[in-house]
């Protein structure tokens, strides 16, 4: 597993654009037909920290789970989907 920095976030916004910014990463991952799995515990670990309410974060689990499934069946543009739906609801202030 590769050796990941995390900014320490101070407040819930920075840990929203940390997640931001770090699914942007894994986006261009993909784009670059790069394997972005192991940085997805990262952003799995940033959702936990969000104050979402039950239905956004099962929302945002359920997108980061399909993309790992999606990308185990090398379906990359699935997965690329899943993830910047997951991004465009965490940058605009929600999971959902």
């Amino acid at each position: 597993m590769p050796t990941t920095l995390i900014r320490t976030a101070t407040t819930i916004e920075d840990v929203r654009q940390e997640a931001v910014l770090k699914l942007a990463a894994v986006l261009q991952m993909l784009q670059r037909r790069n394997d972005p799995r192991d940085h997805l515990e990262t952003v799995r670990s940033l959702l936990e920290s969000l104050p979402l309410s039950t239905g956004e974060y099962g929302i945002a689990q359920n997108r980061l789970r399909n993309a790992e499934r999606y990308l185990r069946s090398q379906e990359h543009g699935a997965a690329r989907f899943e993830l910047q739906m997951l991004a465009g609801s965490l940058h605009n202030g929600s999971a959902m």
